[in-house]
């Protein structure tokens, strides 16, 4: 007779006793019962939601002349909300050329998330007249507005793949444009790469909870037969732990994947009336200190709140 095997979709978190506090489940560290693991995926974002919300940073180049981009093309907010896609003074911010790097630059960041699913998932929207040379632009991607990876060279409108960035990107909610525009091929005029907006294709609200589970005596919680998509696994923090890894991590599961997670945690040690220094400093007097000299950050454990002065010096 013939076996089959039975696909299944599935999400399994363990918990784990983090003894050496290192992160990683080692040896006869063990398991955690009775610790509620909660499931999560995006909301749908409502109408009109899906474009860019804020400026974080702009930096605008010059003309192609030396000379300053006309008032009318500086406005950095012009490239929020709904794109006009048309080509009026106004309704775009030009970047201007600048050094690819610090000018010439604007980043934007969305109140939902920009969702890294099948095809593309960014549209950049640019104005020009046709016909006209190309205005070309670097598009980066951050989850965070800190660390970024570039996803592509644009001309003019595109659209983008975060995953030409990093599959291992399930979400973001910063976008970086910077102008790479050959200003060789352009008249003396030109301002560089005009933004009109910058729109979600695949656009999730914020976390709505699927399902919460405790974890039984294997330490696990399982969601099983859940549908394919980009999900958030959460441990519930408990009174008297503190976890080792993060509290939370993001899964694209796709269908038939069986993926599993780990959650480390340790007791937290109580120190009653008791202040201690983590680093000891050696020179007592620094350049963050009143008397301008060389010092040392110190950072302070305390249980319960403090407040203290060590002779006017930074407490980190």
């Amino acid at each position: 007779s013939a076996q089959c095997t039975i696909e299944k979709t599935q999400i399994c978190a363990e918990k784990f006793n983090d003894e050496n506090k290192n992160g990683a489940k080692d040896g006869n560290e063990a398991v955690i019962s009775d610790w509620e693991i909660e499931l999560k995926t995006f909301g749908q974002c409502n109408a009109q939601d899906e474009w860019a919300d804020m400026v974080v940073y702009s930096s605008q180049g010059k003309k192609k002349d030396g000379t300053a981009v006309i008032p009318e093309r500086s406005n950095a907010t012009s490239t929020l909300s709904i794109a006009e896609n048309d080509t009026l003074d106004g309704h775009f911010y030009s970047l201007g050329f600048g050094d690819a790097t610090t000018t010439g630059v604007i980043i934007l960041k969305f109140d939902n998330f920009i969702l890294n699913q099948a095809g593309d998932d960014i549209e950049i929207f640019e104005a020009t007249n046709e016909p006209y040379p190309d205005e070309k632009a670097d598009v980066f991607v951050s989850q965070d507005g800190k660390e970024w990876l570039k996803a592509k060279t644009i001309t003019k409108d595109a659209t983008i793949d975060i995953s030409n960035a990093s599959s291992d990107l399930e979400w973001i909610q910063y976008v970086k444009i910077v102008d790479v525009t050959d200003k060789s091929i352009h008249d003396e005029g030109a301002d560089g790469f005009d933004l009109d907006g910058v729109r979600a294709i695949h656009c999730g609200s914020g976390f709505n909870s699927v399902k919460k589970i405790k974890t039984g005596q294997d330490g696990k919680a399982c969601f099983d037969d859940i549908e394919a998509g980009i999900y958030r696994v959460e441990e519930i923090m408990q009174d008297g732990w503190l976890n080792s890894t993060p509290v939370f991590q993001d899964i694209d599961l796709k269908a038939f994947d069986e993926i599993d997670v780990r959650f480390g945690n340790y007791e937290k040690e109580e120190a009653v009336n008791m202040i201690w220094l983590n680093e000891f400093v050696a020179d007592p007097v620094g350049s963050d200190s009143q008397d301008g000299l060389l010092g040392e950050w110190v950072e302070i454990y305390y249980v319960g709140d403090v407040s203290m002065d060590l002779n006017g010096y930074n407490v980190k």
